[in-house]
């Protein structure tokens, strides 16, 4: 009974070194191919189109609602498991729709490169821009500044981004006024589910975009849902935004945005997935430069 004893014993010891000696070599075979292979889910991206209807005060009743639409793109990879590039880029326009001669077009391209530690990012961003002049075609500028976000529990995330926008050509360039904005914003994203989400802002934006005695200094506020279908790299959302301009400001205008759209990824992600792995990294609106300051 004793040898029996033993004897199973020994096969036992045997077939446990055996399951842990294969169990050994799979994790060998398995941290060389993750070594060897690039982060899961490196690239990440969208594309998304809108049609807008913006009311905007300081142009009077005549000239309202503003109609136009727009087109964001982002694409963003991982370089490793905590460094991020994201290259985000935007066009929208908007005609008056009573005379239908007056209209705005904007532009910008922004770079991202955000260090990621686990539930928490910081990064910065710097881009070109371009803004419609009241007078004169469009104006350019460069902008610049600071984001992060962190996440909190499993259906929060909040982000938040410091920045400056200069003016470095257009009509009013060169007459001695710096002209130039900064602007701030803190968000908060909420999913109920993976792929649904609801979004709010407030954010600020400050400075002189018109020359001399012209200063704006206008409070933004957001809110956005979106839904992405099942199983399907589409999603269709509508946001509602605006500003209000200070009365201390000379541009104390005031407008309000509705857009309705559809976005296209092409990383394969949940929309909860995408506010922290994805290409989740975006400038806030400025677009009250050009409906509250008539632009540079």
């Amino acid at each position: 009974m004793r040898t029996s004893l033993l004897l199973g014993t020994a096969l036992g010891t045997a077939l446990a070194l055996s399951s842990f000696a294969a169990q050994a070599a799979d994790l060998v075979v398995d941290d060389a191919v993750a070594a060897a292979a690039p982060v899961s889910n490196a690239y990440a991206g969208y594309v998304a189109v809108y049609g807008s209807s913006t009311e905007s005060d300081i142009w009077g009743d005549s000239y309202n609602p503003w109609v136009g639409f727009g087109i964001d793109a982002a694409v963003s990879y991982w370089l490793d498991n905590s460094l991020q590039v994201e290259l985000e880029a935007t066009v929208s326009t908007a005609r008056e729709s009573e005379y239908e001669e007056y209209g705005f077009t904007s532009s910008r391209a922004v770079g991202h490169l955000n260090w990621s530690a686990g539930d928490y990012s910081l990064g910065g961003f710097v881009g070109v821009a371009s803004l419609p002049s009241y007078y004169y075609g469009n104006s350019y500028g460069v902008l610049a500044g600071l984001e992060g976000q962190m996440q909190l529990g499993d259906a929060f995330v909040i982000d938040g981004q410091i920045g400056y926008l200069s003016s470095t050509d257009g009509y009013y360039h060169g007459d001695g006024y710096p002209l130039g904005v900064a602007f701030g914003q803190i968000g908060v994203k909420y999913f109920p589910m993976d792929n649904l989400m609801l979004a709010a802002n407030v954010g600020a934006i400050k400075g002189n975009v018109y020359g001399d005695g012209y200063d704006m200094a206008d409070l933004t506020y957001g809110a956005t849902l979106e839904y992405q279908l099942e199983n399907t790299p589409f999603s269709v959302f509508a946001s509602y935004s605006g500003t209000v301009g200070s009365e201390d400001a000379d541009f104390d205008g005031s407008n309000q945005t509705i857009k309705i759209g559809a976005k296209f990824s092409f990383d394969g992600l949940s929309l909860k997935d995408q506010a922290t792995s994805g290409a989740s990294h975006k400038v806030m609106d400025l677009t009250s430069v050009d409906y509250n300051g008539y632009g540079w």
